[in-house]
């Protein structure tokens, strides 16, 4: 079954999360966390998520992955499957840590360089937490943070990306059946 990748920017529902997805698109790619100013010269990769099909997902085994710390109710781009990436491995399966690339999350893929832009098919957005601050006097959701939205909203429709609701239970699951689903017809 191929599966999107999906990069998460952040939950926090804060102007500096969609600065972070502005400077994304104004730098027309997706770089490595030091590539872009953060702390930390050691992430020389691009972080993804995609599915770990031999994972459940449910009640308390949705903590440690990254669809849970990052994907879901989170700012994220959704990546197509056609990128260079490999699967990580799980500190868990290593006899020797000292000598492998590994994570703590069973589910974390990563890109070695750049992802463009023309690799995204779509963004995700936690629209519903994103409506009930909206009506919260004094919260997150202002003036400020609606222009940057629209801001973000605008590029996607340019580049023709889908907008999803990362609110919405289990949307990746639902994104990769409609994948596979089209990859299916196109040969009717």
């Amino acid at each position: 079954m191929d599966r999107y990748y999906y990069h998460g920017v952040g939950e926090k529902i804060e102007i500096e999360t969609l600065e972070a997805m502005l400077t994304i698109m104004d730098t027309g790619m997706i770089k490595s966390r030091g590539a872009v100013g953060y702390s930390g010269d050691e992430y020389e990769h691009v972080c993804l998520y995609r599915k770990n099909d031999e994972h459940s997902y449910t009640g308390g085994d949705r903590m440690g992955t990254a669809y849970e710390g990052w994907i879901n109710h989170a700012f994220c781009f959704i990546i197509s499957p056609d990128i260079e990436a490999a699967k990580t491995a799980h500190y868990h399966d290593l006899e020797d840590e000292s000598s492998a690339s590994f994570t703590d999350l069973i589910d974390e893929w990563r890109s070695d360089g750049e992802i463009p832009l023309d690799r995204v098919v779509g963004i995700g957005l936690p629209l519903d937490e994103i409506r009930e601050l909206r009506a919260i006097a004094g919260s997150s959701v202002d003036e400020d943070f609606d222009d940057k939205l629209s801001d973000i909203l605008l590029f996607a429709e340019s580049m023709d990306w889908m907008i999803v609701n990362s609110d919405e239970s289990d949307f990746a699951d639902r994104l990769d059946d409609r994948l596979n689903a089209a990859s299916n017809n196109k040969y009717l």
